[in-house]
């Protein structure tokens, strides 16, 4: 049963910082890591090693970003 709470939380985390991109919010990059962070406990704890190397680019773009939007100040 936690493993689909934990499959919702980062969905959710991901969609919320899509939805914050849109808006062109600085703190989409943020919640990214966030659901970055939960991805990588799921694939190390359900023992999906290979979904490190996506996780680990996603997270690696939403740092890019974060550091991006920070430099142009970003809509909020």
């Amino acid at each position: 049963m936690m493993d689909w709470m934990l499959t919702i939380l980062a969905t959710i985390a991901s969609l919320c910082s899509w939805w914050l991109y849109g808006n062109k919010s600085w703190k989409a990059p943020l919640l990214g890591l966030v659901a970055g962070t939960l991805y990588t406990y799921y694939d190390i704890r359900y023992d999906q090693l290979p979904l490190l190397i996506p996780t680990f680019a996603m997270m690696s773009i939403q740092v890019r970003n974060l550091v991006k939007m920070d430099r142009k100040g970003g809509a909020d």
